[in-house]
């Protein structure tokens, strides 16, 4: 008598339609994509982390793709994915490095606005990255070719919310029509980088910051 052989057991299930249903461990593609995207800027950000950190220990001709290889353990081939040269890296990487610009002050006068805004400036010029990095920078602005101009750059689009402010001034009769604006940055500002860069004097007396603003303000305020 024949038997009946036993069917075998399906390996995978099927749904109320019938139709199989597969399992998948793969990651949905926008998942992939944000991973990817996240591992890029890690990557990037321990390169531009890098490039600051020997920034503060080797002159800016002794900086090389190979130290920053070897500091930030990205391959040469991606530092050279992102960044075209040496410039173009030292660039972003002081950006990235420096605080982002403070929110434009909230006073009842320009008088104000300047003291709070120039209260900041010394003491970003003492702290690490600034000090570290600025000697190196203003060296390369004047002996590498590729870097020059670049520094001057990131100072413009800095001095963009003083220039603001200035401006509102002249607009509501606050400061005289004829005021030279870029002068009047030069002025407030360049005290603080003589010391930060030359004499090695404090950047933090007290009354300094006040003194400075007044005489500037003085010389500019409007007559009625």
């Amino acid at each position: 008598m024949a038997t009946t052989k036993p069917k075998k057991a399906q390996s995978r299930s099927k749904t109320a339609g019938g139709s199989k249903k597969k399992s998948s461990t793969k990651a949905p593609a926008k998942q992939k994509r944000a991973l990817k995207v996240g591992q890029i800027e890690r990557t990037k950000n321990a390169v531009l982390d890098a490039t600051v950190e020997l920034l503060g220990e080797v002159a800016y001709g002794k900086l090389t793709v190979e130290l920053i290889s070897e500091r930030s353990g990205a391959s040469r081939s991606t530092i050279y994915r992102y960044w075209n040269t040496v410039p173009d890296l030292v660039s972003e990487a002081f950006d990235h490095a420096i605080d982002p610009d403070p929110p434009l002050p909230e006073a009842e006068d320009l008088r104000s606005q300047l003291v709070i805004l120039f209260s900041e400036l010394p003491k970003n010029l003492d702290g690490k990255t600034w000090g570290n990095l600025l000697p190196s920078l203003v060296a390369a602005s004047h002996t590498d070719d590729e870097f020059s101009g670049r520094l001057q750059a990131i100072s413009d689009r800095r001095r963009r919310g003083i220039r603001h402010l200035l401006q509102q001034a002249i607009n509501n009769g606050e400061i005289r029509k004829d005021t030279n604006i870029e002068w009047v940055v030069d002025a407030l500002s360049a005290t603080f980088y003589l010391r930060h860069l030359i004499t090695g004097t404090s950047l933090n007396e007290k009354g300094h910051v006040e003194w400075l603003v007044n005489a500037v303000y003085e010389a500019i305020k409007s007559d009625n």
